[in-house]
């Protein structure tokens, strides 16, 4: 493993939370990869709840995207890894 790897603030506050020590290095690569993976899944959701068009849609389909919404809005969440922000391009 590289011995320069260098962390973000936002990454050494979620190894703090998690108790990560700070030569764990192959662990703090797995937990940054998966907050990046987190951050495409939000984006890519939140996308795409956006583009579908509810015009024309039952009760049932507009509830179920609601709840869809909701859903995705909370992955960001509270908890680790969290989610490293996606920007749209």
């Amino acid at each position: 493993m590289p011995d320069n790897i260098r962390w973000n603030k936002d990454e050494k506050k979620v190894f703090k939370k998690l108790g990560v020590a700070d030569d764990d290095t192959a662990l703090r690569q797995l937990i940054r990869g998966q907050r990046k993976i987190n951050g495409r899944i939000f984006f890519a959701l939140t996308e795409i709840l956006k583009a579908i068009p509810r015009e024309g849609l039952g009760a049932k389909s507009i509830k179920a995207l609601n709840k869809a919404q909701k859903v995705v809005a909370v992955i960001p969440g509270e908890d680790p890894p969290f989610c490293e922000r996606v920007r749209s391009r």
